[in-house]
Parts: C-alpha cells; structure tokens; sequence
C-alpha cells in the first residue's frame, strides 16, 4: 500500500522549512527498543514514561518478570516481538505498521536501552528545540560517513510527517545481521532526513562518544559524562563501578 504512494524517484532533497510553532509542552512518542527488560531499563522507564508516551518492543529469549510489571502500567504500551533484525527492525515494524499515530505528535523519540542513568527524554529534547534542530542525536561519527550515533534520536513531526521518512523505513531490506543494520539505517539515516529537509544537531560534538566500550575515556578532564553505556558492558562489574564511580564524580551531559 505504501509503495503506491511513496516513489523514491519522487524523494527529491526537499528544502528545510521554518519550524512550525509548537506547544509549550510538547507531546512525545518514545519507542523504546529493548533487549530482555532487566532493573536498569525499568529504571529508565519509570523516570520517563510520565514524561511522554512510551512504547517499548522488547525482544525475548526467555520471559521476564518485568514484562509482567510493564503489563500493569497503563502509561506504557508494552509489545514483545522475536529476537530478529536488532533495535532497526523494532522501530521499523512498529512505524510502518502505527506511522499515522506517529503524525500526531510533536516529537517522535527512537531510543535504545544503552540509554541509562539520569538520560531524560524531555531534558534532551529542551536542548534540541534550543539548538533549532528538527533532527537530532548523541553526536555525528565521521566513521565511513556521518552518521548520528544510535543511542537515541528525536525527529520533529515537520519531518515524520515527510515521504523521506517514511520512506527510509519502507524501503529498507530485510535487517539479518549486524553489518545490514549499520548499512541499511546507522550510515543512512542522517543522510536521508537531511536529503528530506531536516535540520540536524546532536548533544554533544565529541565524535569518539559512541561505542560505550571505554568508560575510562571519560575521566576529569571531560567536561561531560555521557549517560549511556552498552548493556552487556555494564553486566562486567569492573566496567560498571568505574563508570558509576565517574557518575558520582561529575554531572552528566543533560
């Protein structure tokens, strides 16, 4: 049915248009991609699902107590798919199938759960409307090509509302590795909401933020701390108390 109506020939680079005027509280839809809900997501959860809709797509190898507490939370709209095509396929499946629920929002928010600590979706988004983005993330990577980091990015409705978006996710392939997720949506997404009018920022410059890997890196001497790290990394408990103790020790980002 889409295809009908969106033609990638017809996916020109659209120009940027003036940001229209929204609310002075803003309505935001977080689709929350997750990975077997443990104590840590349900921590960012509960901080943010009063702070806007939240949609979470979980990816189960086995049950979890918590998908049973997220069921009780009517704030929270709590869908459990196959462990198939990584964090891209969660966003893509829910958008193409709810993108007209999409348009009805100011702000459409794609997390994944490497965003933890003290990340506030709305404290983020204060930032993004400050710096007059309609697209906006962690920081742009040079790697291979810019690319906004995956952690999280916000899309105003101007751009959602917009073929290119829409499109970025119809036409993609079917996602069955790691290497067809950064191909087909990491090194791609940036390119295509620009090509489609999008004014981008991020939160931060630093470019070697991105890995979550190396929580050493961020010592005294940074300014910021960034309040992200990769699951399986804070499962290794050395890797964890170094990365709270560097939480403790300065402010984050936001």
């Amino acid at each position: 049915m889409f295809k009908r109506f969106f033609s990638k020939k017809q996916d020109n680079i659209e120009q940027p248009s003036k940001i229209p005027a929204i609310s002075e509280y803003p309505s935001i839809l977080c689709i929350y991609a997750a990975y077997n809900i443990d104590d840590d997501d349900m921590r960012f959860i509960e901080e943010n699902c009063h702070e806007c809709d939240f949609v979470i797509v979980d990816s189960l190898n086995r049950p979890y107590l918590n998908g049973m507490r997220l069921n009780n939370k009517p704030e929270v709209e709590y869908i459990t798919r196959n462990n198939i095509g990584y964090d891209v396929t969660a966003w893509k499946e829910y958008i193409i199938k709810n993108y007209e629920k999409l348009k009805k929002y100011d702000y459409v928010a794609l997390v994944n759960n490497s965003c933890r600590y003290d990340f506030k979706i709305r404290s983020t988004l204060k930032d993004m409307i400050n710096k007059g983005a309609t697209f906006y993330g962690l920081n742009i990577s040079p790697v291979h090509n810019d690319h906004i980091q995956s952690y999280f990015t916000i899309i105003h409705k101007d751009i959602v509302k917009r073929r290119g978006f829409i499109n970025h996710w119809i036409f993609m392939k079917e996602i069955t590795g790691r290497d067809d997720a950064i191909k087909s949506h990491e090194l791609t997404f940036l390119r295509d909401m620009v090509n489609t009018g999008a004014k981008a920022d991020t939160l931060t410059n630093y470019d070697f933020i991105g890995s979550g890997y190396e929580p050493e890196r961020y010592n005294r001497n940074m300014g910021v701390i960034p309040p992200f790290m990769k699951k399986k990394v804070l499962q290794e408990p050395g890797m964890r108390r170094n990365y709270e103790n560097l939480l403790a020790i300065l402010p984050h980002m936001i």
